[in-house]
Formats: C-alpha cells, sequence, structure tokens
C-alpha cells in the first residue's frame, strides 16, 4: 500500500521498515516536504527519506531524486526538509520513509510524521522545460522560479522581444 500525501496534511505513524508514500503536485508551484522523527535523539539515529520519480508494476521504485545539495537531509537529523521542489502536476512523485534495522529488530521502530508543504505559485517554472522545444517563456517585469531537482536536470527560458531595445535579465541562485 502506497498512502498519498495531500498537500499540507501532515501523516503521522510508527514505522518499522520502509513505508511508501506518494505526492501529486495539484497545479504550479513548489513543495517542500518535512519529515519529523518524533523518537529523535542523539544516541539513535531515525529515519530517513528517499524521493524517487518512477514505481513499476511490482513495486519497486526508480529514478532516484538527487538529495545530493539538501540540507538536513538523512536519519542524523531530527527534523528532515527537501529543497524547493516544482515538479509537473498531476504526476505522482514516491517518498520512501526507511528505518535503520537496528530500530526494527527491537520490534519499536520509529514514530514519524510527514508533511508535504504545497505552495501554489504561477511564477514557477514549467515542467519538463528541459530542452529550447519545451522552454518556459518570460515577461517583461515578471519573475520565475525553478528548482534544478537532480543533478542533471536543465532548465530552458525563452524571450520574445515585442520591439528593439535593450533587455536586462538577471539570476539569482
Amino acid at each position: 500500500g502506497v498512502i498519498e500525501l495531500q498537500p499540507n496534511i501532515p501523516v503521522e505513524g510508527q514505522e518499522q521498515g520502509n513505508k511508501i508514500f506518494s505526492f501529486t503536485m495539484p497545479g504550479k508551484g513548489y513543495v517542500r516536504f518535512i519529515l519529523k522523527n518524533k523518537d529523535f535523539s542523539e544516541q539513535s539515529s531515525g529515519c530517513s527519506l528517499s524521493l524517487y520519480q518512477e514505481r513499476s508494476v511490482s513495486g519497486e521504485l526508480s529514478k532516484k531524486i538527487d538529495q545530493s545539495c539538501w540540507v538536513g537531509m538523512g536519519s542524523l537529523y531530527e527534523t528532515q526538509y527537501t529543497a524547493c521542489l516544482n515538479f509537473s502536476p498531476n504526476v505522482p512523485i514516491y517518498l520512501q520513509l526507511s528505518v535503520p534495522e537496528s530500530l526494527t529488530e527491537d520490534g519499536r521502530g520509529v514514530k514519524y510524521e510527514l508533511k508535504a508543504e504545497f505552495y501554489p505559485d504561477s511564477s514557477w517554472e514549467t515542467e519538463p522545460n528541459d530542452d529550447i522545444a519545451h522552454a518556459t517563456p518570460l515577461a517583461i517585469g515578471k519573475a520565475r522560479h525553478g528548482t534544478g531537482y537532480y543533478s542533471y536536470d536543465q532548465d530552458f527560458y525563452s524571450f520574445i522581444a515585442t520591439k528593439n531595445g535593450t533587455i536586462k535579465c538577471s539570476l539569482s541562485i
């Protein structure tokens, strides 16, 4: 059983192994996943969270989303936050909550809370925009936001000038 996360509604539980969740972007915007380890202590590591793009018919997860640039991810943190992510609307993302074997052997598992904080925003890039043919359009005076959510992600943007002149474009990372 895959548990479907709803935007901005936390799910609580106690896990002794691996649990799979899914989240589907309800529209343009971004999501940040937050995992709280309610049994956290300095002496024992807790649960961790991994994100995947696909799930096979047999239930196997594949195409892990690169988390190397995210801060505070892993079982050594009481609360884990992903980066601000913008996935395609109506396409599920899979989350695997994992508990170390040392905590499952004694049968107690880990209490957790998982939340998908969704922020609707029409200024976000439109995925997929990984090539010129699918470039996200830019407009004068309007900011666009985007996320490189895996190491090989490329984001293309396009602009059509309506008259001759100078255009200034800035990028903040």
